[in-house]
């Protein structure tokens, strides 16, 4: 009890130091925390979100434009394709042993930010939704609302609304009006936020407005042509060789939305290793604000330290209190450091939510030991220096003192 009491009266005294101490250490592991947490958080819920396309089949386009625009519905249309062509060339011997499910998209207008998605109704099967409310479309202009942007837009069954030109919201507004039908069961996946309507939907809305011409030529205008048909497959090997035999048609190209994300989170690991290394620096400095701090307690504490052993404590008591001192602060940066990276996450994830993505803040587990074994390594290299010199005075020496 003595030794605690002294140990937190000697953090009170120099409060300032042992604040500063504290906040360095926790902002090193708040975002090592951070990094860990968003390696895995952040591809399980784009995979999450894409989990049931396989292949986009699309314009003549990159692959990465065809999956973050049919995939991820984030990015305009890059272009129309024949829905004849598409099917037929689907249909042919070579791809079709492959082929699970397919369904045509076509994209365009959106409803306050909330896109639009002219289909079929095989779409509510490939993407393995449920109606929790009302019923599917059974002719144009009638919209089933995905979970999520049912909740946003504050869709009730037998509602009214038109829509605007493009992705942004902001558009040219459309005359025509659609009508909710049904609402979707949330299934985390990406069409929870996408609003659905049939593909005869697209003459109805614009034979009222301006000419077609008018329109972006990436945009669908009749149901004949559309942006790209979302396709799974019957097994995995067929993403090695489906999308290369589509790539060989002039007018056709095909991308696996699962490989071609993977090449773009590839692109930002660089920009993650320098961040890790970032924090770990933090970290290390902080462990040596840490060892400074020990040490000039020490010395500022010279007179209560011979004291202690003119009571009979020993070298290694007072040794100790270095070491239990050094634990007591890495514990606190460390619980800080957690509360401050569930704060980043709570913020990221909320960032996030707008494109869709929905990553779960947590706590890396399976890293968890080997952080904790590193916060615990570097209390005792921070109280190393100090100890050692308490081990090594002489009582004679710490009366001089």
């Amino acid at each position: 009890m003595m030794f605690a009491r002294f140990i937190l009266a000697g953090l009170g005294r120099r409060w300032g130091s042992a604040t500063l101490t504290l906040l360095i250490g926790a902002c090193g592991l708040a975002g090592l925390i951070l990094i860990l947490w968003a390696q895995t958080a952040l591809p399980e819920a784009i995979k999450a979100r894409i989990s049931e396309t396989d292949m986009v089949v699309g314009p003549k386009a990159s692959g990465l434009d065809l999956s973050l625009c049919c995939a991820l519905h984030q990015t305009p249309a890059p272009g129309l394709i024949s829905l004849n062509s598409v099917e037929a060339r689907l249909s042919e011997p070579d791809l079709k042993p492959y082929i699970r499910a397919s369904v045509p998209i076509a994209l365009g207008d959106s409803v306050e930010g909330i896109r639009i998605v002219w289909t079929r109704p095989d779409i509510i099967r490939f993407y393995h939704a449920q109606l929790a409310q009302g019923r599917l479309w059974e002719q144009p202009m009638q919209i089933v609302a995905g979970a999520q942007a049912a909740r946003a837009l504050n869709l009730r069954l037998g509602q009214t609304l038109g829509s605007s030109h493009g992705l942004a919201g902001d558009g040219e507004a459309h005359a025509a009006r659609y009508t909710v039908t049904g609402i979707l069961a949330p299934t985390g996946g990406v069409i929870d936020h996408l609003l659905l309507s049939d593909l005869g939907s697209i003459v109805r809305v614009h034979q009222h407005g301006p000419d077609p011409d008018e329109h972006d030529h990436g945009e669908a205008t009749d149901g004949h042509h559309v942006n790209a048909v979302l396709v799974s497959f019957t097994s995995p090997v067929a993403l090695a060789s489906a999308p290369a035999l589509i790539n060989q048609s002039e007018t056709l190209s095909a991308a696996s939305p699962q490989l071609e994300l993977a090449r773009l989170l590839s692109l930002v690991r660089p920009v993650i290793y320098f961040a890790t290394g970032l924090f770990v620096a933090i970290g290390v400095f902080g462990a040596l604000v840490l060892t400074l701090s020990l040490v000039q307690a020490l010395n500022r504490r010279a007179r209560d330290l011979a004291l202690l052993r003119f009571m009979g404590a020993t070298s290694l008591d007072l040794s100790l209190i270095c070491v239990v001192e050094a634990l007591l602060m890495v514990h606190a940066a460390l619980l800080l450091g957690i509360c401050l990276s569930l704060l980043g996450q709570t913020a990221l994830t909320h960032v996030l939510s707008a494109y869709g993505l929905s990553p779960q803040p947590g706590l890396p587990v399976d890293q968890w030991p080997l952080l904790y074994g590193a916060a615990l390594l570097t209390a005792c290299l921070s109280a190393l220096v100090p100890a050692l010199r308490l081990a090594m005075t002489r009582d004679d020496e710490g009366f001089r003192a």
